[in-house]
């Protein structure tokens, strides 16, 4: 039998991986949110143990574009709980991005 390799990326979690990271939450439209949510904060030095000062704007700028056409793209097909969170995470993103533009930091 010939030898079976895998595209690069193609590999999946091992069960060994899933093991020492605990459980992962279910995939879910809100969990898709909440991390994009997540990699702006963290760009817009939001978070815990954030360094002051330590911003990437252009990241952050991207990551919430990313969000907003999936707020564009989804519009009419999200729960209520879908909808409201993803606008309630775009407004603060949006706000908080405003701020440090303006050096609010």
């Amino acid at each position: 039998m010939a030898d079976e390799t895998k595209p690069d990326g193609a590999d999946q979690i091992d069960e060994g991986d899933a093991a020492e990271t605990g459980p992962l939450a279910e995939a879910s439209f809100l969990m898709l949110v909440a991390s994009l949510s997540a990699q702006a904060g963290h760009h817009l030095g939001m978070g815990p143990g954030e360094v002051e000062g330590k911003l990437d704007l252009p990241i952050a700028k991207y990551t919430i574009d990313l969000l907003n056409i999936l707020a564009d793209k989804t519009e009419g097909n999200l729960t209520e709980e879908e909808k409201g969170y993803l606008d309630s995470q775009l407004f603060g993103l949006r706000m908080r991005f405003v701020e440090a533009s303006k050096g609010g930091g």
